[in-house]
């Protein structure tokens, strides 16, 4: 089970080269980033967390690049390529993996394809953070429009919810740090950068 890190580099999670990480991948694994740009380092310090966001990693021809799925800011859901991470401009990666049938990973990307060109909601998740710093700020709720998180929790919310529930402390979809912790995650290794 993985268990909050103050910090990538200070984790203990064993660290590896770029080649090795991409020999560790498998298909439905998770890579959390830990980035170094404004809105990450905002999401990082208001969750408390080394994390500003997740995605899931398939590699949909045996021969071709690793691609993801996730929801940024800029695209919101869509498909985008690993090596967007890996080449080591925002900070460093764990790869991090849920022990799910192939079944259940194929229903989960499925469910998450499904989403593809739902718009970021950048207000939900900063009143989310909002919300964690100061309870007294309400959280908007979300309007067919995801975060990277939110994104993974609709996606297990189709095969294995993870044990995150929202509830009066937890208004809204787990945040990167929340999906971390969650008991069905492993952390498998680190590509510190």
């Amino acid at each position: 089970m993985a268990a909050h890190i103050q910090s990538v580099e200070l984790s203990g999670i064993r660290r590896v080269t770029k080649e090795q990480f991409y020999q560790e991948l498998q298909w439905g694994d998770m890579v959390f980033c830990s980035g170094r740009a404004e809105v990450s380092e905002v999401i990082e310090g208001l969750t408390k967390s080394p994390f500003s966001h997740v995605l899931m990693v398939w590699l949909p021809f045996a021969r071709g690049p690793w691609v993801t799925i996730e929801a940024t800011i800029d695209r919101g859901v869509h498909v985008g390529l690993l090596s967007d991470y890996t080449g080591g401009a925002d900070g460093s990666l764990v790869l991090a993996r849920r022990k799910l049938t192939d079944a259940q990973k194929a229903a989960q990307l499925a469910t998450m394809i499904g989403l593809v060109d739902d718009k970021y909601d950048l207000r939900q998740e900063i009143s989310t953070a909002a919300h964690r710093l100061l309870k007294c700020f309400p959280v908007v709720q979300p309007k067919g429009e995801l975060f990277c998180s939110g994104l993974m929790d609709v996606g297990a919310q189709a095969v294995a919810p993870y044990a995150y529930t929202m509830d009066a402390v937890h208004p809204n979809m787990p945040a990167p740090e929340d999906i971390y912790t969650d008991a069905s995650v492993d952390a498998v290794c680190a590509l510190v950068m």
